[in-house]
């Protein structure tokens, strides 16, 4: 059910309609075991939040800047917590992960990119550590 409500959620924010669905982005990230999969498709609906804010017009300079900082950090945050539970295991997931363009507003912060390296440096590890 989580899974349906994300990716909902993901098209309404693709359309630019970032307010309401901030909310129940907050709300679903607050619940325990959400899992990895879905904890990474929230970072998603944060990450294209940003660029839906700093396109709204209606809102001050400011206003934006500020929540699309906001946005961004509640991204990074679950994007740790789906590292924390186990989604980059995956050589494929990696992969996904460094060309997937739902990112692309966190490719230019620097803790987005130590992340991109702390995941890339772990996969490796455990590609080596596998007989």
């Amino acid at each position: 059910m989580d899974a349906l409500q994300i990716n909902h959620l993901l098209a309404l924010v693709r359309r630019r309609e970032y307010g309401p669905v901030i909310d129940d982005a907050e709300r679903l990230a607050g619940k325990k075991n959400l899992g990895a999969v879905n904890e990474y498709n929230l970072a998603c609906v944060f990450a294209l939040a940003i660029t839906a804010v700093r396109a709204d017009d209606k809102l001050p300079a400011a206003e934006r800047d500020r929540l699309a900082g906001d946005y961004a950090t509640r991204a990074m945050e679950m994007l740790r917590r789906s590292q924390a539970d186990g989604f980059f295991r995956s050589p494929g997931q990696v992969k996904n992960f460094r060309i997937d363009v739902d990112l692309d507003a966190l490719r230019p912060r620097k803790d987005f990119q130590d992340f991109i390296a702390d995941v890339e440096r772990k996969s490796k590890a455990t590609e080596h550590a596998q007989p």
